[in-house]
């Protein structure tokens, strides 16, 4: 039987960056977004309603089954004497029904893999369970080691690009970037503590709440979103990058990540951070509220190097899932 090449359903646009730099790697094809549909025309948009999370926690509606024909899934041509090893990250299941995998493994020879780049705890995984109950997938990673332990998955850390960013002086001390997703008034805070301490600062915040976008808007703290190459410049040109994990989240964020990366010290509320690979108490601080915070620390400038080499890149965490299974054949 043929041995196809592994299918990655990446399921947001975004994550071009992170997969770039496999595009010429024979053994895998990307599948980039959840569906094939540009993302300005009405029908994605009337896709996206049908599949709204707001609605479903109050009704569940049907006929999801007619928009199949646009998920990147259905444009792989399938066939009976091929074998197909798929592997979707949480994102990529938000609009591909079950029944639909269901259907694909009982008729051709096909393997389902999960990756969940969210922890279990988010709301965001709320789909997710119903599938690892369905016991449809042959192994589960997590990027969040805590949920590897507890739900018994394979552990392996968010992949994350090196982008080369322009070189530039430090432009502010402290830089955050997230959606508020309930810890605008932390932020808030986080924010007037800095300002009274003359702390430099860029804290770019997101949100789709009204009441949640107009207080951030008051604080000048809202953003729209930005691309990563302008988040990874905004990292290059800061001192410190601050990291506000969300309630249930115990893993690294990408704030730890690209601290590590790019050799920039962390701020963070994160507590397990002393258990992470690459943790280091001279460029990483933690704090619990604003009075734990080291203001000498926060506006010190120096050379720092955590000793990176490729350990979250892309192709690190594609020979990993690759070996993964092939021990399982």
């Amino acid at each position: 039987m043929k041995q196809e090449t592994l299918f990655i359903l990446s399921g947001r646009e975004d994550t071009r960056t992170i997969f770039k730099e496999l595009e010429s790697d024979s053994r895998i094809k990307i599948l980039y977004g959840e569906t094939i549909l540009d993302q300005k025309s009405i029908i994605y948009t009337l896709m996206r309603v049908h599949y709204s999370y707001k609605i479903y926690q109050r009704i569940k509606l049907p006929f999801k089954g007619m928009w199949k024909k646009f998920l990147s899934l259905n444009q792989i041509n399938f066939d009976i004497n091929t074998r197909y090893k798929i592997l979707f990250t949480n994102n990529s299941l938000f609009m591909t029904e079950l029944t639909n995998l269901l259907k694909l493994k009982k008729q051709y020879h096909v393997d389902f893999y999960l990756y969940l780049v969210d922890s279990m705890g988010k709301r965001d995984t709320y789909k997710v369970q119903s599938y690892i109950d369905s016991d449809i997938f042959t192994e589960i990673i997590s990027f969040d080691e805590k949920d590897s332990k507890q739900y018994g998955f394979k552990y392996f850390p968010h992949p994350i690009p090196y982008v080369k960013p322009r070189k530039s002086a430090i432009q502010q001390d402290i830089y955050f970037l997230g959606v508020a997703k309930g810890r605008s008034k932390h932020l808030i805070e986080l924010s007037n503590f800095f300002k009274s301490n003359g702390v430099t600062q860029k804290l770019l915040v997101a949100s789709s709440n009204g009441k949640e976008k107009l207080e951030l808007k008051q604080h000048d703290l809202y953003s729209e979103n930005i691309t990563y190459r302008e988040n990874i410049q905004n990292v290059s040109e800061s001192n410190v990058v601050l990291e506000v994990v969300q309630e249930n989240q115990y893993g690294p964020t990408l704030r730890y990540y690209e601290s590590v990366i790019y050799n920039k010290k962390l701020l963070t509320n994160n507590t397990n951070i002393r258990t992470f690979p690459f943790y280091n108490e001279k460029y990483m601080k933690i704090f619990n509220t604003v009075s734990d915070i080291d203001l000498e620390w926060l506006t010190k400038k120096g050379e720092i190097d955590y000793g990176y080499s490729g350990e979250y890149s892309a192709k690190s965490f594609v020979e990993f899932i690759l070996k993964l299974m092939n021990e399982e054949r």
